[in-house]
């Protein structure tokens, strides 16, 4: 049976190496120094800075007692679904605490990446993320209340709106203490706010987000991914919407 790793083995003894297709996008950014590339092949192998390996011999799946800021560059075909890289996504996320993650474009012809979104610290109610090397840390001001806006990325377009806390848990004073629910209160003044149209555009999102009601709700665009969408429709939305000055976090759903 040829299994991802013989394949992989078959093209080194053969002085071949796996040609990866790359997504062109004119605003990536210029990659990290010292980046740390894997390549994840059509066939499902892994190569860690062009040498063969598996996820579990890969030395970031090793988790450490911190976040791991050093740079982490995923190279795949922009064809895939998201579900092909769910696993690297895995061991470098969830496994090896590493908070600085992008995938690897083109632009012009010459290598980019698109960093995501990393979120960590929000259980204790003050939003932090990483993107690339930068960090969004509202930790120094306090806990604050955003305006949750979730999109999907193909088409581009917004699937939900909601001022509730994320990831909030109720622990009952006792068992089967439920407090009375209080009435409900009124619509805030982003509610009745009309979406943007779909496919969104980077000139809809802006004129979205400049006004004055969402602007004063403090919006957070949430970019839903699910393991059946494509990796260049995902980057694509991430560059978008950032371009449009939105502060975007990634998340993962279904993997």
């Amino acid at each position: 049976m040829l299994t991802p790793m013989r394949f992989l083995l078959l093209l080194a003894l053969a002085g071949c190496a796996p040609t990866i297709a790359r997504v062109e996008i004119p605003e990536a950014e210029p990659i990290q120094p010292g980046s740390v590339r894997f390549t994840v092949t059509a066939t499902g192998g892994i190569l860690r800075d062009g040498v063969i390996t598996s996820l579990a011999d890969l030395p970031e799946v090793t988790k450490p007692g911190r976040l791991v800021t050093d740079p982490k560059l995923i190279e795949a075909d922009p064809g895939v679904k998201l579900a092909a890289i769910g696993p690297i996504l895995d061991a470098l996320i969830v496994k090896g605490n590493c908070v600085n993650v992008a995938f690897l474009v083109t632009a012009g012809g010459e290598e980019r990446e698109v960093p995501i979104s990393i979120e960590v610290g929000h259980m204790c109610g003050c939003l932090k993320y990483y993107e690339g090397a930068r960090i969004y840390d509202e930790h120094a001001g306090g806990e604050q209340k955003h305006l949750w806006i979730e999109v999907r990325p193909d088409p581009m377009a917004v699937s939900k709106m909601s001022d509730d806390p994320r990831n909030s848990i109720y622990f009952p004073d006792a068992e089967g203490d439920e407090p009375a629910k209080p009435p409900p209160p009124p619509p805030p003044a982003w509610a009745t706010e009309p979406r943007p149209a779909a496919p969104l555009t980077v000139e809809a999102v802006r004129a979205f987000l400049t006004r004055d009601t969402i602007k004063a709700a403090s919006p957070i665009i949430v970019l839903d991914l699910q393991a059946g969408d494509g990796l260049r429709d995902a980057l694509s939305a991430i560059v978008t919407l950032r371009r449009a000055g939105a502060r975007v976090l990634v998340e993962f759903r279904g993997f």
